[in-house]
């Protein structure tokens, strides 16, 4: 919030709501040490919340194609000690569920249907299957080879590949079945890592003894040779991964901290290799190609790698200690509802961490309009807008003015005397109804801010109007001068909650700079809600960190929202012994308007 609503509102107690989130997808990477999985958005490439703990020594991981679920397989490699594979939920990202399964799990994969999960035993040389309804093992575990690790299944479902690092082979399992089918694939020294190609006819196993790489024949279960041992020349190799076109395998080379290229069509392997943290281990992409995530177990962070050009872009992200994140450990990619409406205050997350600025958004259709309140670099009061069309799933963008204009008190208010000033581009992107990101270049300085809703009251929810706007008895939009477009160049937010509502005023000083005001204005009377006016200094809009304690509000008068009905108020003020009374009315720039109740 712009100001933290304590200050003036003490029996006010925030609120926080759960909610679906969605188009992220999130990446879970497990760290071995911590006992811990992070999550990671990879819509910003930053670590969400706190790692989630799990069991002991976590290693594989995998995603349900619902996006709805983790399983976490707990590798524990004493033998006295339960060997578990967590079940997390995503949408609280809590565990839901401990499955005791064979003992040193060290590989899971979960099957396209997301009916069932097969996890490697490695110590018991099994493979257990889980019904994933019940997160209860299923009939008798599976006998495969010797020390099965890496776990792949096929696109159709109906086969699992097993890499068995002690006994050189893989073996295949018939799910209709759950038994092995055909004697086991004969592939190099210490199978580990394994991927099945999108088409489902070519299977890859990492062999890290013997530093190459066997390309399955699918038809046959055979390595037709000798084009189907690639030779990677890279120093014990651990795990594979392969892009959704199926042209391109990653493998992670710990030994040499680098991800080596493999052409599928050609199975030559490509130079130069990428360099990524210290002892890369697990790999997976994102669902349409575009990022390929490393963990660095060595460094503690996470590597994203573009593949357009194989190479890092942008800063590790720091996770706990030894990621390991071996298997397919990105969700899928999930679209929003069609009518989510984004409508109200915003500020930093986590909540309350950056108190002292904020932005409104109107929202009217597929357009956002947003109203910045933050400071400029002497700590005084700067407001900014946007124009943001939405511009792709969850995604809106634009230029970003500041404003100059009469002062707030000029009778009259003339309308072209305000003089905009383009002052750099902004890009809002959502994770969920009440949770996004705000990118900004401005003044030339270019941040990235995780924001949520501020909530201090129940919070409405917001929708395209179906009835008149004057029927509305919630008050939240953007309101200005009554008629529409008398004044055009200041304007009014009102965020409503409960018998709460939370203004902020954008407006000029006597000096032609902008100004905002802020009032926090519980109902007095019916239709009539009265509060202090503030205004504020802080820290610039780029400080890093952003110190909330370095806020100073100054009381400067009083504010009365007076509404005689959904659409039609009176805004009366009183500012450093200036008195006025200005007719308001919602601002709507995309017909038929936006309704909160």
């Amino acid at each position: 919030m712009l100001v933290n609503l304590r200050l003036w509102v003490p029996c006010v107690m925030l609120a926080f709501f759960g909610e679906q989130v969605w188009p992220a997808p999130f990446a879970y990477i497990t760290n071995e040490q911590n006992d811990s999985v992070s999550v990671i958005d990879t819509a910003t490439n930053t670590v969400v919340g706190s790692p989630v703990q799990v069991g002991h020594l976590p290693q594989a991981v995998a995603v349900n194609p619902a996006g709805t679920r983790v399983y976490v397989a707990n590798s524990e490699v004493n033998n006295n000690m339960n060997h578990t594979v967590s079940v997390i939920d995503t949408e609280t990202n809590k565990v839901v569920s401990t499955i005791t399964v064979g003992q040193n799990p060290r590989g899971v994969v979960v099957s396209p249907d997301g009916a069932r999960a097969y996890v490697t035993n490695s110590n018991s040389n099994t493979v257990s299957v889980i019904d994933t309804a019940t997160n209860t093992v299923v009939g008798a575990p599976i006998a495969v080879g010797f020390g099965p690790i890496g776990i792949a299944i096929n696109p159709a479902g109906t086969r699992v590949y097993v890499a068995n690092v002690n006994g050189a082979n893989v073996s295949v399992i018939d799910t209709a079945t759950n038994a092995v089918v055909g004697t086991a694939v004969r592939v190099g020294q210490c199978p580990y890592g394994i991927v099945v190609n999108p088409a489902g006819t070519r299977v890859y196993v990492l062999n890290s003894c013997s530093d190459t790489l066997s390309v399955i024949d699918a038809a046959t279960n055979t390595v037709p040779l000798p084009a189907g041992q690639i030779d990677l020349n890279a120093g014990r190799p651990e795990a594979v991964a392969i892009n959704p076109a199926g042209t391109r395998v990653y493998v992670s080379v710990p030994s040499a901290d680098q991800v080596f290229v493999v052409d599928t069509a050609t199975n030559a392997v490509l130079d130069p290799p990428i360099p990524v943290g210290l002892g890369p281990q697990g790999l997976a992409f994102n669902p349409d190609g575009t990022r390929l995530y490393v963990a660095n177990s060595g460094s503690a962070t996470v590597s994203v790698i573009d593949p357009a050009s194989d190479s890092v872009v942008g800063p590790p992200i720091t996770v706990g200690v030894e990621p390991v994140a071996f298997g397919q450990f990105i969700g899928p990619a999930t679209t929003p509802p069609a009518n989510v409406n984004y409508q109200g205050l915003w500020w930093a997350s986590p909540a309350g961490s950056e108190s002292g600025w904020g932005i409104n958004f109107a929202h009217q259709g597929d357009i956002i309009f947003a109203t910045w309140f933050t400071y400029n670099l002497s700590g005084k009061g700067l407001w900014l807008v946007m124009t943001a069309p939405k511009t792709g799933v969850a995604t809106y963008g634009g230029t970003v003015y500041t404003t100059s204009g009469p002062p707030f008190s000029a009778v009259p208010f003339t309308p072209t005397e305000v003089v905009p000033a383009e002052v750099g581009d902004a890009t809002l992107s959502f994770t969920g109804a009440n949770n996004g990101t705000f990118s900004y270049t401005i003044y030339g300085v270019t941040q990235t801010k995780a924001i949520t809703r501020e909530v201090f009251g129940p919070l409405p929810t917001c929708a395209t109007a179906t009835t008149s706007l004057a029927a509305a008895t919630n008050y939240q939009d953007l309101w200005w001068a009554a008629p529409a477009g008398v004044q055009s160049g200041w304007g009014v937010n009102l965020t409503h909650q409960g018998d709460i509502i939370f203004a902020t005023w954008f407006t000029y000083d006597v000096d032609r700079a902008p100004m905002w005001l802020v009032v926090t204005a519980p109902k007095t009377s019916t239709r009539v809600y009265s509060g202090t006016l503030y205004r504020t200094t802080g820290p610039p809009f780029n400080a890093v960190p952003f110190d909330p304690s370095v806020i100073v509000p100054t009381a400067v008068g009083s504010a009365t929202f007076t509404f005689s009905d959904g659409n039609s108020a009176s805004f009366e003020y009183t500012v450093n012994e200036v008195n006025q009374t200005k007719a308001i009315t919602r601002e709507i720039f995309r017909e038929p308007g936006t309704v909160c109740q």
